[in-house]
């Protein structure tokens, strides 16, 4: 698994006619350099709406789903325009495709989505009708800086191939976690995820950071394999790094 990367992003948010935003959508990906692809939960859902159906034909552009491309459909890679994309859409493109894409835009489909929330801020997208920034600085996702250290720390030991499930990943993780809970440090699962996804975290880890800090906030107890993570105390580390140098 290819750990994810950096791409140009944009968004159609979903208050926009939805046959405006198809026919914005493959204008925009029609103008694009490399090999254009439509990537869709399901291959028929091409005419889930008549126009990008259409549109696609129109401009020869491929479309597809994950598994075809999976199993063995190559793509040459270049830009991807995402319609309505469900949060195992985005997690493919950024595993499965990492190296391959240059440039993503997603059509919304729910005004709460919140995957498709984090994948805004996290790619810092842009409004591809009127080219307003949606994002933020990735500095400013999490709003205790606490936290944003301690899962900075976790980044830098972590093996971003093992997806979280090696024992030693998982351990130190899941004890950042709950070292922060312990020191009064109580994050936003959502702001933790989100940053992630910015700071280059693979989307099936994603997943399993919403999971583990789940579990840690509720109070929940892991089996871990493994002893390797900070321990009872850390946390006054990643204060005094937040506090910045002292002055004396």
């Amino acid at each position: 698994m290819s750990r994810s990367h950096a791409y140009a992003a944009f968004f159609i948010p979903v208050d926009v006619d939805p046959d405006r935003a198809v026919e914005a959508g493959i204008s925009w990906l029609a103008e694009q350099p490399g090999e254009p692809l439509v990537l869709l939960h399901a291959k028929k859902m091409i005419d889930s709406n008549r126009l990008l159906g259409q549109m696609a034909r129109q401009h020869r552009i491929r479309y597809e789903a994950p598994q075809t491309i999976r199993t063995g459909s190559y793509w040459n890679g270049g830009a991807i325009l995402a319609p309505w994309a469900s949060d195992d859409i985005i997690r493919f493109i950024d595993d499965d495709l990492a190296y391959r894409v240059s440039a993503v835009c997603i059509i919304g489909w729910r005004p709460d989505d919140q995957n498709h929330a984090a994948w805004i801020v996290a790619r810092n997208a842009l409004d591809l009708v009127s080219g307003k920034a949606l994002g933020a600085r990735s500095e400013h996702i999490i709003s205790d800086p606490v936290v944003r250290i301690a899962l900075d720390h976790a980044e830098r030991f972590v093996n971003h191939n093992n997806a979280l499930v090696q024992a030693e990943d998982k351990a130190y993780l899941v004890r950042t976690l709950q070292e922060l809970v312990r020191s009064g440090h109580r994050f936003d699962v959502d702001e933790v995820a989100t940053y992630a996804m910015a700071t280059g975290w693979s989307g099936e880890e994603v997943k399993r950071i919403q999971e583990y800090g789940r579990r840690v906030l509720d109070g929940r107890s892991f089996r871990l394999g493994s002893t390797i993570g900070p321990n009872r105390g850390d946390c006054k580390h990643w204060e005094s790094e937040a506090a910045g140098p002292s002055d004396t």
